[in-house]
């Protein structure tokens, strides 16, 4: 029995030893790059990944996601794609759990489309431009905050020059060519971030836009008599894609270029001796530009134009644009004011009571301390679209005294301001020290403003009212024994 224990013991750690052989476990280590680096396979983990200058990692897949804790790429560093994958619509994912700082370039432009050969058509036409390839598509999911001065390009290739037509050789009686057609553009590729804060500094570059079309190539010579060849008509533009780039909890700034462009229109090529031309190509349509902050800022460039605009939609809090937008974005603003968390109360944590005739508070603090439930500044859905919380900003609180508007020092400038649900009510002087209540009855109520400016109804409704009473109660008057008689007193 000993024996047959330490057998079956001996050969399963010989089945471990080769499955750790088939089957090596990788242990999690950073990747720092100086030269060429090919990587592959569907997913990948890195602590770090750092790309310095002249270094260049080179995706050999067309589905990858690469797990990281940080991710730098210095200026001169480079992520790029295989030759491999030229003709693969790729698809690169990075979720990193900590920060990202690009200064470097990522390089997923499609493969332009190749030139048509002369004469190399049917007919001795010229051959037909190829169409460019699509761009790349790219997804960042970062914890943290993105960092981003560097270029992001996944403008789609751009089509092949239309060859040109066969000419008369002036020999024989030669065909005529006509120029073969530009190709067109391929659609740009996307790129996707999202991030707690996003800021693209003035060098930073995120492009989508669809290659040029091709030039269609000229109709060929008719030589010393005759008409020449028909120029080929130029190839369309290629549709821009998307970029869209979300701050989930803080800014979005932008101070360099956004481009979902569609891509030129190829030009036409000429007609020789008395033939017509050929017809320009059309422009690609524009792609899509989706931005999200809590904060927007822009003093850059952000375009999606085309033979068809696509309106950019900038979802945010709150913000402001002295830069360039083009076309006209459709903005979606905060427009929600803060709200009670919960039932709306409010507390005197002074002594007092509540008297029962007509539920009003009674106190003799002059300066009472009061609280009230808290508002919150909530994000929201509006059109189908999430609009961020543009952030709980302060209280303003309004005290009447006989209908009187009465000042209330709030800790805070201007006066009738408080940052918290927690006061001492005491007069307030733009010139001089805070004072205490004087004695009569008050009414209070409570307004809530967030960043945007929203403001929420004056709570609660009708207003809460409390009297300050600092007079004792005035004592009784005795009446003497010879002045009290039957008539001046109630006997039950």
């Amino acid at each position: 029995m000993h024996k047959l224990k330490k057998l079956v013991l001996s050969f399963l750690i010989v089945i471990l030893i080769i499955f750790q052989y088939l089957n090596p476990i990788e242990a999690v280590s950073d990747l720092e790059i100086t030269s060429d680096v090919t990587i592959s396979g569907t997913s990948i983990h890195y602590d770090k990944i750092i790309i310095h200058n002249g270094g260049k990692l080179i995706i050999d897949s067309s589905q990858i996601t690469i797990n990281v804790n940080y991710l730098q790429i210095d200026a001169g560093g480079e992520v790029t794609y295989h030759s491999n994958q030229e003709k693969n619509q790729i698809n690169i994912i990075f979720n990193i759990h900590g920060d990202a700082i690009i200064n470097g370039s990522i390089k997923l432009k499609g493969v332009n489309g190749k030139n048509g050969a002369y004469s190399g058509g049917s007919g001795w036409n010229g051959e037909d431009g190829g169409n460019g390839q699509p761009g790349k598509n790219i997804t960042f999911n970062i914890n943290n905050n993105l960092l981003f001065n560097g270029v992001i390009d996944t403008t789609g290739g751009n089509g092949g020059r239309g060859g040109n037509g066969h000419d008369d050789d002036d020999f024989w009686t030669d065909p005529i060519g006509k120029g073969g057609t530009g190709g067109s553009g391929g659609k740009g590729g996307n790129i996707n971030i999202t991030a707690q804060e996003i800021l693209v500094n003035t060098n930073g570059q995120l492009l989508a836009t669809g290659g040029n079309g091709g030039r269609g190539g000229n109709g060929g010579d008719g030589g010393t008599i005759g008409k020449g060849g028909r120029g080929g008509n130029g190839g369309n533009g290629g549709q821009g894609g998307e970029i869209i780039l979300t701050a989930r909890t803080g800014s979005f700034k932008n101070n360099g270029t956004i481009r979902a462009n569609g891509g030129a229109r190829g030009e036409r090529g000429s007609g020789r001796a008395g033939a017509s031309d050929g017809s320009h190509g059309s422009p690609g349509v524009a792609g899509v530009i989706d931005l999200t902050g809590v904060y927007f800022e822009n003093t850059g460039e952000i375009t999606s134009t085309g033979k068809t605009n696509n309106v950019p939609l900038i979802k945010m809090g709150y913000g402001n644009n002295s830069g360039t937008i083009s076309p006209a974005p459709k903005w979606l603003k905060d427009e929600l004011a803060p709200v009670p968390e919960g039932s709306f109360t409010i507390t005197f944590n002074s002594d007092g009571k509540i008297n029962d005739h007509n539920n009003m508070f009674y106190t003799n603090d002059t300066s009472p301390i009061l609280s009230w439930t808290d508002f919150a500044d909530v994000e929201y859905f509006r059109e189908g679209h999430y609009i961020p919380a543009s952030g709980f900003k302060h209280y303003e609180i309004r005290l009447l005294k006989d209908k009187q508007r009465v000042d209330v020092d709030g800790g805070s400038n201007p006066l009738n301001i408080t940052f918290h649900n927690e006061i001492e009510l005491k007069r307030g002087f733009l010139s001089s020290l805070p004072a205490e209540l004087k004695d009569g009855k008050y009414e209070l109520q409570i307004l809530a403003s967030d960043i945007a400016d929203n403001q929420s109804n004056w709570q609660p409704s009708p207003a809460y009212q409390f009297v300050i009473d600092t007079q004792p109660p005035t004592p009784p008057v005795l009446l003497s024994e010879s002045d009290v008689t039957t008539d001046r007193i109630t006997v039950n």
